[in-house]
């Protein structure tokens, strides 16, 4: 009996054993199993990350800029479709050529396949055709002009024949016939404002008509004029029907130009499609690059779940792991895959700064490096539109902006201020004397002296050529005055070293201070430029007061 029970508590313990060990056996089965889950999720960030990085932000990156070019190749055909004058084809069609250029270095670098290498040759030969077209339309329609203002000369050439005329008897004889001549001169007008080659044609055989009429009324013409009547005649008739006559031009204008209308409108077609495709091809690797963002996402949070199964069967092991990669890994990742997902909405993100050694962090950089490029632009672009190129100060329209504001400001606080009006005297004569070159070395060393002359809270800008101007904060007249002499005669002292002969200048300067009754910067600019011009007009070099404060 005690044998018995011996024997069913060991039994029945050691049925225990075997399934304690049997869920030991799947917990470990299923720990292996979501540790190769994990390891799996990991290698597919890694693909993931490496695409974006290697292939689509530069792909992303590189369709953007060739959308682009082809954007501004469809512009610059508009230009030319509608240029009306030389030298705006000429600047188009430059234009037209730098885009091509461009384009085809893109392709160079992505390695495009033939096909569109052979759309973008086909675009550029239709678009040569299409200029050569533009460039004969222009050249007729500069004939067709010129032809049309002979017309004045016949006119005149009617009133003059008139005028000469002072029996009544002959004039009354005579006037069915000027009647006539007049009648087909504003016919011959009205080509010019027809559109269609049928009205042109039509009129042409309306002049036939009339000007067979008008060699019948020439028979009634006194025999004393009848020599200038014939004659007048004949120019009119080879004014009309010669080979470069006006009817022959009209012809060839209306034809021309509905032949460039029709080429521009088939011309604009087939660079419009070749955007349109190009930009599905586009947004087709955006939305490849979005999805894989999603992707990545997805991913992520599945990773997230992982850990959180292990966090729950408690092994302290993969708590630490999944701290880990949460931080390392997942926090990361979503910071980029919004980044990734904002930059291709056209959002605008914080930088982000993520260290490391890995893909992600190359990633990073790739996104910084990029936000840095673009706002290092931006500043330039800044400050290329607020600084003159050749001196580097401000230039008309920053130096206008900043005194019109401290003119508002000196007029709240009721504070003085003075302007100066600066010009360089003689400058054409240097430019025409010693070359552009030489003058704009002097522009850049007077710009610099005047510059340096002044305080550090002071405005200093060109206006425009050698002019220049100066606003003096919180100064009077007298200190004006001083001012602007000291600057003059800093510039009387300056020599300029060129090629073994040396070239001074001087400088005349306008004085006006701002007035309690004067609300705006242009007032006070207009004295001190008047002021600025006596200086001209009472021997150049030196320095004159506007009258509003000599009085």
């Amino acid at each position: 009996m005690i044998n018995s029970i011996k024997e069913a508590f060991i039994k029945k313990h050691a049925s225990i054993a075997v399934k304690i060990t049997g869920v030991l056996t799947a917990m470990g089965a299923a720990l292996t199993l979501i540790s190769l889950i994990a390891l799996f999720s990991f290698f597919s960030f890694h693909v993931v990350i490496k695409e974006l990085s290697e292939r689509s932000i530069p792909d992303i990156i590189h369709g953007a800029n060739f959308i682009d070019h082809i954007s501004r190749l469809m512009s610059e055909t508009e230009r030319l479709a509608s240029a009306s004058v030389e030298p705006e084809q000429r600047i188009a069609y430059k234009n037209i050529k730098q885009e091509f250029n461009e384009i085809s270095h893109l392709l160079n670098i992505s390695e495009a396949d033939s096909r569109l290498s052979e759309e973008v040759a086909m675009i550029r030969s239709t678009i040569e055709e299409f200029n050569t077209l533009v460039v004969e339309r222009i050249r007729i329609f500069k004939a067709s002009e010129e032809q049309f203002l002979q017309l004045f000369l016949f006119t005149e050439n009617l009133l003059k024949l008139k005028q000469e005329i002072q029996d009544v008897d002959t004039v009354s004889k005579l006037e069915p016939w000027l009647s006539k001549a007049m009648e087909i001169i504003n016919n011959m007008r009205r080509i010019k404002s027809v559109k269609s080659l049928y009205k042109v044609n039509k009129i042409r055989r309306s002049l036939v008509k009339d000007f067979r009429a008008l060699q019948k009324l020439s028979l009634s013409v006194p025999n004393k004029l009848k020599s200038r009547v014939l004659d007048f005649q004949d120019a009119i008739n080879i004014f009309l029907y010669s080979v470069d006559g006006l009817v022959n031009v009209s012809i060839k204008s209306k034809s021309t130009s509905l032949q460039s209308a029709s080429r521009a409108n088939f011309t604009r077609n087939l660079v419009e499609d070749f955007r349109y495709s190009n930009l599905a091809k586009f947004n087709t690797i955006v939305s490849l690059a979005a999805k894989r963002s999603n992707e990545l996402g997805r991913g992520v949070q599945v990773l997230v779940y992982i850990f959180v199964v292990i966090l729950v069967v408690g092994l302290l092991g993969v708590i630490v792991i999944i701290i880990h990669f949460r931080r390392n890994i997942v926090m990361r990742l979503t910071r980029l895959n919004v980044s990734i997902l904002d930059r291709i909405a056209g959002r605008e993100t914080e930088p982000i700064i993520i260290s490391g050694a890995d893909e992600i962090t190359d990633m990073a950089q790739s996104f910084a490096y990029y936000e840095n490029e673009v706002s290092k632009r931006e500043d330039k672009l800044k400050e290329m539109a607020m600084r003159d190129v050749l001196t580097g100060v401000s230039n008309r329209r920053h130096f206008m902006e900043q005194a019109e504001a401290e003119t508002i400001r000196s007029i709240r606080y009721k504070n003085d201020m003075a302007v100066l009006m600066i010009d360089i005297d003689f400058f054409k004569h240097i430019n025409d004397t010693y070359g552009h070159h030489v003058g704009d070395i002097i522009l850049a060393d007077v710009a610099s002296i005047l510059n340096k002359g002044l305080r550090d809270e002071d405005l200093f800008g060109r206006i425009g050529g050698e002019e220049f101007a100066a606003v003096l904060i919180e100064s009077n007249i007298e200190e004006a005055k001083v001012v602007s002499e000291r600057l003059r005669h800093s510039i009387e002292s300056y020599v300029l070293n060129n090629d073994g002969f040396e070239l001074k200048c001087t400088v005349s300067i306008g004085i006006a201070k701002l007035d309690e009754n004067e609300r705006v910067f242009n007032d006070v600019m207009k004295r001190a430029d008047e002021a600025l011009y006596e200086s001209k007009n009472n021997g150049r070099n030196r320095t004159t007061v506007s009258t509003l404060h000599t009085l």
